[in-house]
């Protein structure tokens, strides 16, 4: 069985449902940050996806968790893409569906192994304390990894899954 602490973190964990995309275009016709609203469960937005990246592509990102993303999870290609270039159409005069080249999409709550996007909200995990419970190993045989099993300081983002799992990594095999 795991220790009740591990137990006491798992059951303030609420993993909502959630999805991200990914829309090349043409030309860059978007600012940085389309914010489309939050809910009390994560937010839904817009994204220049090549934004400090050093590159020339038009990359626009899309994230929505909660019930945010219930509109385009629900819908399959082609009428989810179409769904949100009329969206974007409507924000920027068109633009969207004459600079549209591709796209992919992603629902995390229907991906088997993962079951949801994110742990989000402020609501969730009140302080970092039952975060770095997450953490640690039980008895140097069973390790954790991802964006909620960190030291606390920073979770449900890419880097903190990536550091997470170096760490768990080094404590299984010994420093890299």
């Amino acid at each position: 069985p795991l220790p009740d602490n591990k137990i006491k973190a798992i059951g303030k964990l609420k993993i909502y449902d959630g999805c991200k995309g990914f829309i090349a275009f043409e030309e860059r016709f978007y600012p940085t940050v389309i914010d489309m609203g939050a809910g009390e469960d994560g937010p839904r937005l817009y994204y220049d996806g090549a934004y400090g990246h050093n590159s020339k592509d038009n990359i626009l990102g899309f994230a929505a968790i909660g019930e945010k993303s219930k509109p385009y999870t629900a819908l399959k290609d082609p009428e989810r893409i179409n769904f949100m270039l009329n969206e974007l159409d409507q924000i920027f005069n068109g633009q969207a569906s004459k600079n549209y080249i591709k796209h992919v999409f992603k629902d995390w709550s229907s991906d088997p192994f993962s079951k949801g996007a994110y742990n989000s909200g402020s609501n969730i995990i009140s302080d970092y304390k039952s975060v770095k419970a997450m953490s640690i190993p039980i008895g140097n045989k069973l390790f954790f990894a991802g964006d909620l099993y960190t030291d606390g300081s920073l979770w449900s983002t890419v880097g903190a899954a990536a550091s997470a799992a170096r760490k768990a990594v080094e404590k299984l095999v010994g420093k890299l």
